[in-house]
């Protein structure tokens, strides 16, 4: 995790990992991937470590091996869920302040998110949808979430579930 930053944006923290070989000319325009995590990597805006848990090493091993040229973001919730204003703050991040200072592919934008990270990604793209490319949440499924279908049907989701989860079951994901 030494090279993810770390930043604070409207009251949210959140770590900012930068291309491997980040091009300072401006030139180059980079993908972002979002990454939401679940209700166990909540933390405190003075120590958010817990947000890089799950898929950090991942996503940088991915740009070590030049299988990924992009920004990696992990925003921290405090409290393991994404309501009360954080997911107007990633959006902000991402569309307005880090493209005035970072060279951004706005068109390049993944969120993907894990188990409350995962229904704020189905929340993300129902508020936001002209915002992400594609969305991938995990463990994350509810009828809830067909009512913002009109929104974000033609972002492309891969939606990925264990087959012994049990919150939320197989079966809510599948239907």
């Amino acid at each position: 995790t030494d090279d993810f930053k770390s930043y604070i944006y409207n009251g949210m923290a959140f770590r900012l990992r930068y291309p491997e070989n980040y091009d300072t000319s401006g030139n180059t325009k980079y993908p972002i991937i979002i990454m939401l995590t679940g209700r166990g990597e909540k933390g405190i805006i003075y120590d958010n470590e817990l947000n890089l848990k799950h898929a950090a090493r991942d996503h940088e091993n991915d740009i070590k091996a030049g299988r990924f040229n992009g920004f990696l973001i992990f925003p921290q919730s405090s409290s393991g869920f994404w309501g009360g204003g954080y997911l107007s703050a990633v959006n902000d991040l991402v569309t307005d302040h880090l493209p005035a200072e970072l060279p951004i592919d706005l068109d390049r934008i993944t969120i993907h998110g894990l188990s409350a990270g995962g229904q704020a990604v189905w929340n993300f793209i129902s508020d936001y949808p002209n915002t992400i490319a594609e969305a991938l949440p995990m463990s994350a499924a509810s009828p809830n979430y067909y009512s913002g279908i009109p929104a974000f049907k033609h972002i492309p989701i891969w939606l990925s579930q264990g087959g012994r989860d049990r919150a939320p079951t197989p079966f809510t994901s599948r239907a």
